[in-house]
């Protein structure tokens, strides 16, 4: 996960009110940062708790293709996905069925001999804040069809040495991998059929899905290689990560659900629908401005705004996306390409962000 540079833009006041209804904003930010983003397709919108999402597309399937990219397009997003594996860990707290401080050889008995002890002691609340000491990478690169039973295979590759940097902050796709076999575990049921049963489906984000969206009308990646960036067929076994990292960072959906899942955060946190989680389960997983990362999501004070943000972008190195909340305001804003150009992404979003909120943003 690279860091958020868009936030960094200092702002001021344009306007004494919000931008709700700013359509004509929308399609102006869109039609400047297309032309940037050109030969490669954007999506970006915003959303109020409460209100429908307002997005927009722009840009064919990919560079070489004439065919352009549809409304309703599917965007891979990368490490968002980690904040839906934190959130199934918090439903399973919330009824009872395990505790985020507790070791995790609680829940991994089947295994219990197999790792070094130091990994039996480290907890959930560690795993997903990056302090428990997780490695960085894991050495496999190979697709499966039993992805359930790689997640076990990928870390037993690692899981019998001990753990030496707990407490410091070291990002990991393992450890939300590590997170998403505990959900399994505690629930017998596979983690792409936890995300399906438990956000997806009662949240109405009927696009949410798995891989490189291979839908009609949904962009290719592009894959960089000796400077120049070349489209991935998405049915090729290089379209993605691995399945076996799903928890981590495997998941694709439209923009339009994309803020749906910002605005589910967003209310639930606000206390004003619970459909997903319970207020406090959903404001424990937000970090203090001081702690930085909490349970699937960063927070940070934006000076450019005046108020805290919550957030997380994505890239499985062919895609970048970026979701971003705004709690005071109850705004969500996402945008999506089909190359991972971060830069680009951060900022516009933080443009985009500005402009719904009616804030001038200055260089």
């Amino acid at each position: 996960m690279r860091a958020f540079k868009g936030l960094a833009l200092v702002a001021a006041m344009a306007g004494p009110g919000l931008a709700q209804d700013s359509t004509e904003t929308l399609e102006a930010q869109l039609a400047s940062v297309a032309k940037s983003a050109a030969p490669f397709a954007v999506g970006m919108g915003y959303q109020f708790v409460g209100d429908e999402p307002q997005w927009r597309v722009a840009g064919t399937q990919h560079r070489w293709s004439d065919v352009p990219v549809a409304e309703d397009a599917l965007w891979h997003v990368g490490s968002i996905t980690k904040s839906f594996t934190a959130t199934l860990i918090m439903q399973l707290q919330a009824e009872g069925r395990l505790d985020v401080t507790a070791p995790i050889a609680t829940y991994l008995q089947t295994y219990v001999g197999q790792f070094h002890p130091s990994w039996g002691e480290i907890t959930l609340d560690e795993l997903m804040r990056h302090v428990a000491g997780m490695p960085v990478t894991d050495g496999f690169t190979w697709q499966s069809d039993a992805p359930r039973q790689q997640r076990i295979e990928a870390l037993r590759t690692v899981w019998e040495l001990p753990i030496e940097v707990r407490g410091t902050q070291q990002y990991s796709n393992l450890g939300y991998v590590l997170a998403g076999v505990i959900a399994e575990e505690v629930t017998d049921t596979a983690w792409r059929d936890l995300v399906r049963t438990r956000i997806a489906e009662p949240l109405g984000m009927t696009s949410v899905g798995f891989g490189a969206p291979v839908t009609d009308g949904s962009p290719w990646g592009h894959h960089k290689r000796m400077g120049l960036r070349f489209p991935v067929d998405p049915e090729t076994d290089g379209a993605d990560n691995p399945e076996w990292m799903g928890p981590a960072g495997r998941l694709h959906m439209s923009i339009a659900d994309l803020l749906r899942w910002g605005s589910a955060h967003q209310a639930a946190c606000s206390g004003v629908g619970e459909t997903l989680l319970p207020q406090a389960a959903c404001l424990q997983m937000r970090a203090s401005v001081e702690d930085t990362h909490g349970y699937g999501w960063v927070t940070q004070f934006a000076e450019a705004y005046d108020q805290p943000v919550v957030w997380h972008n994505g890239s499985n190195t062919m895609w970048y996306a970026m979701l971003i909340m705004f709690p005071e305001s109850n705004l969500s804003v996402a945008m999506a390409m089909n190359a991972s150009k971060d830069s680009l992404v951060d900022a516009a979003s933080a443009e985009l962000a500005a402009a719904v909120l009616g804030i001038e943003l200055l260089d």
